[in-house]
């Protein structure tokens, strides 16, 4: 092959993989949901650059949700301490690249599957926003080790990646505080009137289906008139919570409280 059929190749074999970058940066800025934009990068992201299996770690509300992808197939969970691996490089804050050859030590080990056989290369980028870190990214590359055009789709395409996954998850966790507050009452934090009663005609149906027993609870605290006469309305609100905090704490996990009105609660136990 000449110099310049050669050259003529390579180019064209950029503009197809710019072209698939470019695909792919769109399904991800158009698709709201986590798993399918994850499903879209995992089964494309080999055709842009040489990306066999990778795991991104992204900060959320009370964890971290953590992407890991290997053959084309993904699974997400949500963890609430990171490995070692994923803890050292998000605190490290720059990108590191290690040879088939590197030797882990177990406190710092990468995920099996970035390891395994026929890999050559495996590079890590800190996904910073504002001088803090987001999230971490790590990328493994099979047979031949990652170019200087590999290593810039990996930052570009995991750059927005990340950020993408981040926005939903704010995003998710402001509509969840959204519906929280509407069905929560603010002075005891239990579920409110509303809240309790939809959770009680969603038991009441599931129970007819199964025909599993439920038991209803209706419950008021004696004399509540006389405390708010007496000392306050602001000692009555204290009481309110109280009773409500010691309601909620010997409440099994699977039965649902709430304020049924003044000083009423209702339970849903199933």
């Amino acid at each position: 092959m000449t110099v310049g059929n050669q050259w003529h190749t390579e180019l064209a074999q950029k503009l197809v993989r710019y072209e698939a970058l470019f695909d792919l940066y769109g399904d991800i800025l158009t698709v709201d949901k986590l798993e399918v934009i994850a499903r879209h990068v995992a089964t494309r992201w080999k055709y842009i650059a040489n990306v066999a299996a990778w795991r991104l770690t992204i900060v959320r509300e009370g964890g971290w949700l953590v992407m890991d992808a290997s053959r084309g197939e993904v699974s997400l969970s949500s963890v609430d301490t990171l490995s070692g691996w994923d803890a050292f490089h998000g605190n490290l804050k720059r990108p590191c690249v290690y040879t088939a050859a590197h030797s882990f030590d177990d406190a710092h080990s990468p995920p099996s599957y970035l390891t395994a056989p026929g890999t050559s290369e495996i590079a890590t980028l800190p996904i910073c926003r504002a001088g803090a870190c987001l999230g971490l990214l790590s990328v493994a590359a099979r047979h031949q080790p990652f170019c200087e055009l590999d290593h810039k789709f990996i930052r570009v395409l995991g750059t927005q990646l990340a950020e993408r996954v981040s926005d939903l998850l704010l995003r998710q966790a402001a509509e969840q505080a959204l519906i929280e507050r509407a069905s929560r009452d603010v002075l005891t934090g239990l579920l409110n009137r509303g809240g309790v009663v939809e959770r009680l005609n969603t038991q009441l149906a599931l129970a007819e289906r199964s025909q599993q027993p439920l038991s209803i609870l209706l419950a008021d605290v004696d004399h509540f008139k006389s405390i708010n006469d007496r000392f306050g309305h602001l000692a009555g609100d204290e009481v309110l919570r109280t009773v409500a905090d010691r309601l909620q704490r010997h409440a099994r996990s699977s039965d649902s409280v709430g304020r049924y009105g003044g000083e009423e609660f209702l339970f849903v136990l199933y």
